[in-house]
């Protein structure tokens, strides 16, 4: 697990608005993550300030626990996943 320096998009927001160029920034940084995270079958499923961790690198998502595959809302009971999720230990 990576330990993170920076502070939570929440407790950045009591602070006051963020600048324009912040906010295209992150949103942009968040998209992105949102975009890898669907094209692994993968729905976050509670993004919210509180699971944004600002840090010097950039905006990092955070908190996949409530997250769901594609393959976990199948209804038949024939439906898999042999995908990885990217939060998952290596081989």
């Amino acid at each position: 697990m990576e330990l993170l320096e920076g502070e939570a998009l929440a407790d950045r927001l009591q602070k006051g608005p963020l600048p324009l160029h912040d906010v295209l920034k992150y949103g942009q940084q968040i998209a992105s993550a949102l975009d890898a995270a669907h094209r692994q079958g993968i729905t976050h499923r509670d993004l919210k300030p509180g699971n944004v961790m600002l840090t010097p690198s950039g905006a990092k998502l955070l908190d996949f626990g409530l997250a769901k595959t594609a393959a976990s809302s199948c209804r038949t009971g024939t439906c898999s996943s042999s995908r990885r999720h990217p939060w998952a230990a290596s081989d």
